[in-house]
């Protein structure tokens, strides 16, 4: 049904009762009324939210319908400006994005562009600048004159757009439509200073119109697929902005943002030359994100990226720029503390599943502002698809909170149309007996499904579907969605700032539990290290919980279950009236992710000695021979850390076994599983004799290392926290660093030295090991510690080792052993307890050593592109010998480089060494007074990470080369 024109002036201008404007005489006729355009609906006024779960479903479900509006709009100079990017529209035309339908209000969210304009792309990290203006030329082949003033700071990189979209649920969208004049009739918006938003209806020609729209048609399904496989939906992020904006006043700003527009530039990321880029030209979009609380957890509140698919229907993504994401503005919800009760049982009489049941009490406290929602990520991503089921979700006093999926069409497989989350229309998970045989409770509204979750689509299987009659965007996606998981519920009032609430959240799930391998080969019966706790959102880096957790598991008989939990042990016991289940009661402080591990383990306990943990160790029947000997190993580890760390924080320590994995896997994956208090160790299973050669090649030691990892984790990564996933690589890269060093000082520096070569080989030479996508050049591909998001192709495992290497040997090296370790000492010391960030490191390693880090930083961490490197020399007669030149030349034509030279002079021994600094790829030096012949080492300690070392004669450098006018 169509809004009355003559009543849209005074509606949009807040005064129902305001008369309607004047139509002059000499006005165009208007259209027939079946041929007028439908006029864009008004913008919410921030009320009352969805009252229960019934009118939360129906809100939900009617939010999700967007379609494109009815009226095309010339825009000329018009500009946008958001976070790292800006766009000027010079010719073209904007075409509405609405969004909602009744009982929702239809609103505008976004519009599709059609036209011609400029893209720019600010890039205020140093570091980001280089790997940008170094990717663009050594992949894209753009000309390094024209890069070099982005390179340096000097100027944004500027390229030409033709088509895009915009997408927001804050309302200043609407601004981009103020006094643009629509094609073929329609509504005029203009912002009046007291009065909210004027309109006005007049008619036009409408050339261009029908050309726009058909763009506009394919462009919204096709960009939003392409969206979801990096991780945001655009579908998804419009309902839950509009609900937090319309129905709890969260401000226009702290609102999520997408415009993605087709650029004139090829960026290289996700085609290669000579590949067919299809109709969309995958290449050729800059995509920008706004995120400013983090809720994508990719440590940016802005950001601007490339990604698409290749001929061979892979994913590619590549960050170009970002700024870190801060401290929400709004009001919102942080963990308190979280009291909770896990009882686990075998699912069937198999055995091959674990059933887990948990019960906890969430107490949380308004941060920021008054708190009328609550954001969770559900501890699901390693749940059984379909058996994730909310049982309870209710205040302390027993009201039922109304609660939707976030992600309701990304919670869904093609295959089958299995609902990862475990809920169907109409169906209800309904509590059952207690598992440790107490009382029953009452089924709770909020246990049944939302309406975002629903029955599968009739979609193709695999397929995004296309744009309806009416044009709004549905279908199905497919299987590879990225899976968060996320659940907003809705509180029965707001929390007042500083004021704490008690949430009860309870929940069933399956968890595998029979591990076997394709060929039907037993890995170990346990479920692995699993999470029961909720991250409270926003909240990068995870959320840390004071808990205290109540776990147990049922009596002996066929299959003894063993448990291991996070948390230092209060108390354990059995039960004697008759059940026989097995309790134990943990607690701790600011752990994020607890987990509970369940196995068919044997145990060894040992008691807490002075200033040592105590120890639990959970191996398998076949490996029961090594258990004790897993306490005085961790308790070697403690000690080792307790000599360069303060004291080791956790009063226990549980070591326990998950299932093996094989060779491919344990090359191309990882195996730093780790706990807040476990420590998890994998063994590696051999399809013929002397198949783990591969691996001990890389690390001849590698349970000692499983071991370190897992203890050094409980300091950088638990007692330190990274402060988003922008830092999450600190709790990554230190705790394999000292698991190391550890080695190092257990067993000796030759299997030290040789994990290191195996390491730099895998970096310089990745395609001597990594098969598949995984093998990508590494002259293509930054490996940036800071700047790599989940969506990257680039492999974790990739990514792992290079932290490893630039802390545990570059770093090391450039600071000296006694610098680098009291940087350390000092950092933990200081930063213990609170989050921690990559400028908190440099600024420990810069105090500890007194050498200004920032080049080392921006190239090697925020960078992260390895080099190519080239030392070209010339001789010249001098009074006492010979002169030597040199220069040293990288590939990377953008960046500061300390390269490493050793010249030694064959007839004295005199030895002339230091680091050329190689800036914007050339790097000279002189020495004088040589005998003829001399030798000259380029790198010769393999300091750095580089693709290729050459030394070459020459007539002229390239240094002399470019000194000349």
């Amino acid at each position: 049904m169509r809004t009355p024109l003559l009543a849209l002036t005074a509606l949009l201008a807040g005064d129902p009762g305001q008369a309607p404007p004047v139509v002059p005489p000499d006005a165009p006729a208007p259209l027939p009324v079946e041929d007028v355009a439908a006029p864009l609906p008004v913008l919410d006024v921030p009320g009352a939210p969805p009252a229960d779960q019934e009118a939360l479903n129906a809100w939900w479900t009617s939010a999700l319908r967007l379609r494109l509006g009815d009226t095309a709009y010339r825009v000329s100079g018009d500009t946008f400006e958001d976070g790292v990017c800006s766009f000027t529209f010079d010719e073209g035309v904007f075409i509405p994005v609405l969004s909602g339908r009744a009982p929702v209000s239809e609103r505008l969210v976004g519009v599709v562009f059609v036209g011609s304009g400029t893209a720019r792309l600010s890039l205020p990290d140093r570091g980001d600048a280089w790997a940008f203006a170094n990717h663009m030329v050594l992949t894209a082949d753009a000309d390094p004159a024209e890069l070099a003033p982005v390179a340096h700071g000097e100027a944004p990189f500027e390229t030409p757009i033709r088509q895009g979209m915009i997408l927001s649920a804050d309302p200043a969208i609407l601004r981009l439509l103020y006094d643009l004049e629509p094609l073929g009739g329609g509504v005029v918006y203009r912002e009046k200073p007291q009065a909210g938003v004027d309109a006005e209806y007049i008619v036009t020609e409408s050339r261009g119109r029908l050309k726009a729209r058909l763009v506009a048609t394919n462009l919204l399904p096709d960009r939003r697929r392409l969206l979801v496989d990096s991780g945001f939906d655009p579908v998804a992020m419009l309902r839950e902005d509009r609900l937090l904006h319309e129905g709890l006043g969260v401000p226009g700003r702290d609102l999520k943002l997408v415009a993605d527009f087709l650029t004139g530039t090829r960026f290289g990321v996700a085609a290669r030359e000579g590949t067919v880029l299809g109709p969309m030209a995958w290449d050729r979009w800059l995509t920008c994100v706004r995120d400013g609380d983090g809720q994508a957890d990719t440590g940016f509140a802005s950001m601007a990226f490339s990604h698409g698919r290749d001929h061979h229907g892979d994913h590619h993504f590549q960050r170009f720029s970002g700024t870190p994401v801060g401290s929400p503005s709004s009001g919102r919800l942080e963990a308190v503390r979280a009291d909770l009760e896990v009882v686990t049982r075998p699912a069937n009489f198999f055995g091959n599943r674990i059933t887990v049941r948990v019960d906890s009490t969430l107490t949380l406290r308004a941060e920021g502002g008054p708190a009328g929602h609550l954001l969770l990520r559900l501890p699901a991503e390693t749940t059984l698809p379909g058996t994730f089921r909310i049982r309870a979700l209710e205040t302390e006093d027993g009201r039922a909170l109304p609660w939707v999926s976030v992600q309701a069409e990304t919670a869904r497989t093609a295959v089958g149309g299995s609902d990862l989350l475990g809920l169907a229309a109409g169906e209800a998970a309904q509590e059952g007996d207690a598992a440790a045989g107490g009382g029953t409770t009452t089924s709770q509204g909020t246990s049944s499904a939302p309406a975002g979750i629903a029955a599968p689509s009739t979609a193709a299987a695999g397929t995004l579907g296309g744009t309806a009659e009416d044009g709004s965007v549905e279908g199905e996606l497919f299987r590879s969605t990225p899976m968060r998981q996320e659940i907003l519920a809705l509180l029965p009032g707001p929390v007042p700032n500083g004021d704490v609430v008690r949430i009860r959240f309870a929940w069933d799930a399956e968890w595998q539990y029979a591990n076997w391998s394709s060929e039907g080969r037993p890995l170990g019966p346990t479920t692995g290290l699993q999470r029961v706790l909720p991250d409270v959102l926003p909240d990068p880096g995870g959320t840390p919980w004071d808990f205290h957790m109540k776990a147990g598991v049922p009596p002996p008989g066929l299959r003894t279950l063993s448990l291991a939990v996070s948390g230092d042990t209060v108390k354990e016991w059995n039960d004697y009236d008759g059940t026989g289940w097995r309790w134990v009661e943990t607690e701790a402080r600011g752990a994020i992710h607890p987990s509970v591990a369940v196995g068919m383990w044997r145990e060894w306990n040992e008691q807490a000695a002075v200033g040592m943990p105590a120890v639990r160790v959970h191996l398998f029947p076949a490996t029961m021979g090594a258990l004790r000997a897993f306490p005085p190993e961790v308790r070697r580890v403690v000690s080792f850390l307790d000599r360069f760390l303060p004291d080791f924080p956790l009063a226990e320590i549980e070591a326990l076994q998950l299932p093996s994995t094989f060779v491919a896997q344990a090359l191309a994956g990882t195996l730093g599983d780790a706990a807040p208090g476990l420590v998890a160790v994998r063994s590696i299973k051999a399809s013929e004799a002397g198949e783990t050669s591969a691996v001990e090649a890389e690390d001849p030691n590698l349970g000692r290392t499983q071991v370190a990892r897992g203890v050094a984790y409980q300091v950088f990564g638990q007692s330190l926290k990274p402060a988003s996933a922008r830092e999450a690589w600190l709790g990554q890269a230190l705790p394999e660093a000292y698991a190391a060093f550890y080695v190092r000082a257990a067993v000796g520096r030759k299997d030290f030295d040789a994990r290191m070569a195996a390491v730099r080989k895998n970096l310089e030479n990745p395609e001597d090991r990594i098969r598949g996508r995984d093998a990508l050049e590494v002259a293509t591909r930054p490996l940036s510690l800071t700047g790599t998001t989940a969506s990257s192709d680039v492999s974790a495992r990739r990514r792992g080792e290079y932290g490893l290497f630039v802390v545990a040997w570059m770093l090391r090296q450039r600071l000296g052993d006694e610098p680098f370790f009291r940087g350390l000492d000092r950092f933990a010391e200081r930063r213990a307890g609170s989050r921690i960030t990559t400028e908190d490191f440099q600024a420990a390693m810069e105090s500890a050593s007194g050498q200004d880090l920032d080049d080392f930083f921006d190239t090697w961490v925020d960078g992260g592109r390895i080099p190519r490197l080239d030392l070209e020399v010339r001789t010249a007669p001098d009074p006492a010998g010979v002169t030597l030149s040199g220069c040293v030349v990288s590939d990377l034509p953008f960046g500061v480089l300390d390269v490493p030279v050793v010249v030694t002079d064959g007839a004295t021994g005199r030895v002339v060494a230091g680091p050329v600094r190689v800036v914007d790829g050339r790097g000279s030096f002189e020495v004088a007074g040589l005998s003829p012949d001399p030798r000259i080492e380029l790198d010769p300690d393999l300091a750095l990470l580089a693709r290729e070392r050459k030394v070459r004669r020459v007539e002229r450098t390239a240094c002399d080369a470019s000194a000349t006018p």
